[in-house]
């Protein structure tokens, strides 16, 4: 592993502990593929350098207050996996707002 690759894992790993809102529109889920798109944007606007984040989540998610979900990010490049927990923080008039938080690498 490269210096350069060893400073993007660890840089994400500590700069993304905090929590980043995202809103997502529907009815009664959020959709997979606009959840990954949602955090994947916001997580390369708050980090341009650190590398295309790329995110997997196993599917769509119940918008109800306190849903929990995980998903996986990893930077183009690296294969270090880190976690991503997410919990719904709010739904309504149909758009639920939820926050994330990136967890380091196992």
């Amino acid at each position: 592993m490269s210096i350069l690759t060893r400073t993007r894992r660890v840089g994400l790993a500590l700069g993304l502990g905090g929590v980043a809102l995202l809103t997502a529109c529907g009815a009664s889920t959020i959709d997979q593929t606009e959840m990954e798109t949602n955090i994947s944007d916001i997580l390369a606007a708050q980090f341009p350098d650190a590398g295309v984040p790329i995110i997997s989540c196993p599917g769509d998610v119940a918008a109800e207050v306190g849903t929990t979900f995980e998903c996986e990010l990893t930077v183009e490049g690296d294969p270090t996996v880190l976690p991503v927990t997410g919990t719904v923080d709010s739904v309504e008039d149909g758009v639920a707002t939820y926050s994330v938080e990136v967890g380091a690498a196992e």
